[in-house]
């Protein structure tokens, strides 16, 4: 495994919480982004970096892709936090939305499930999701999958789906 450095990116607390579980159970080092600086990253062998999905976007892999090149040798592994469940097709999605066919030959991608905190979002955030449901209950119940389901439910309520447990892969990723 090496020496461990561990980023990311978190606006509502999930992604942090993951991180510092990662960082914790692999002896890594922690890193906020955008406070951390190529230059800090020298030393590792293995960079873990992870983020909040917003509009399909990781929170902090424009850090990434914008020093991949330069983290060529390292070994690199990217996770995302969202109120998803992950189902492979959702995971692609986010995958080839975030990383470039280049970095998917080398950056080991995992979805981890975070949680909805209508209390610390903004105006815009919640109005998005707002928006969201709206336009979800326009589909037939019938039709509605789990992710579905699981936003209509709790809409308006603060759900954490924080399970420290779902790190294992990552962990044994870092390992491998």
């Amino acid at each position: 495994m090496g020496k461990v450095a561990v980023l990311y990116q978190s606006r509502y607390g999930t992604a942090k919480q993951y991180a510092e579980w990662i960082a914790e159970e692999t002896g890594g080092t922690l890193f906020p982004i955008p406070k951390v600086a190529l230059a800090d990253l020298e030393g590792y062998d293995t960079i873990i970096i992870g983020g909040g999905i917003y509009a399909s976007r990781i929170l902090g892999m424009t850090f990434l892709a914008k020093n991949f090149a330069r983290l060529s040798g390292k070994k690199l592994i990217a996770f995302s936090v969202g109120a998803s469940f992950g189902s492979k097709k959702n995971t692609d999605e986010i995958r080839n939305r975030n990383l470039t066919p280049e970095m998917q030959k080398t950056v080991r991608y995992f979805h981890l499930r975070g949680g909805l905190f209508y209390s610390k979002m903004g105006k815009l955030d919640r109005a998005g999701m707002k928006m969201l449901i709206a336009m979800l209950k326009k589909k037939p119940e019938d039709q509605w999958d789990d992710d579905t389901r699981g936003l209509v439910e709790t809409y308006g309520k603060d759900t954490s789906f924080l399970d420290r447990a779902t790190i294992a892969p990552i962990l044994a990723a870092a390992q491998d």
